[in-house]
């Protein structure tokens, strides 16, 4: 559609031209084959260059939308991260918690029992010793 729409606009440059050479005005400007060829290149490359530019910029938009989806994403994982960093130390202090409550009190030592037991012998047998004198 382009390459038709220029190549109209060289045929009507180009009868323009031909067209104001039988009648030249003084304020008319009045171009050569050679000008028109080459006008006529130039707009193909601008043209080539314009549908160039617009599939970068195509392609930069598409970037420009996958960068801001990974933006997204990782600032989901951040937020997840962060929930997870307060879960975490709620378990260390339910683990606090649950080493205090499990934590063995004094009185169910051993080497305690042992004495407490040998205590109560040497009591009790005191005791029997002296009620039969």
């Amino acid at each position: 559609m382009k390459k038709l729409v220029t190549l109209l606009l060289l045929l009507v440059s180009l009868n323009f031209c031909y067209a104001q050479q039988s009648q030249v005005r003084e304020d008319s400007v009045v171009f050569s084959e050679q000008q028109v060829l080459k006008m006529y290149n130039t707009i193909q490359d601008l043209q080539i260059k314009d549908s160039l530019y617009q599939v970068r910029i195509e392609n930069l938009e598409q970037q420009v939308e996958k960068y801001e989806q990974v933006a997204r994403k990782d600032s989901m994982i951040l937020a997840l991260k962060n929930e997870e960093v307060v879960i975490l130390n709620q378990r260390v202090e339910l683990y606090i918690d649950q080493l205090e409550v499990i934590r063995p009190k004094w009185y169910d030592n051993k080497t305690v029992s042992f004495f407490l037991g040998a205590s109560t012998i040497i009591l009790s047998s005191w005791v029997v010793n002296n009620t039969i004198q």
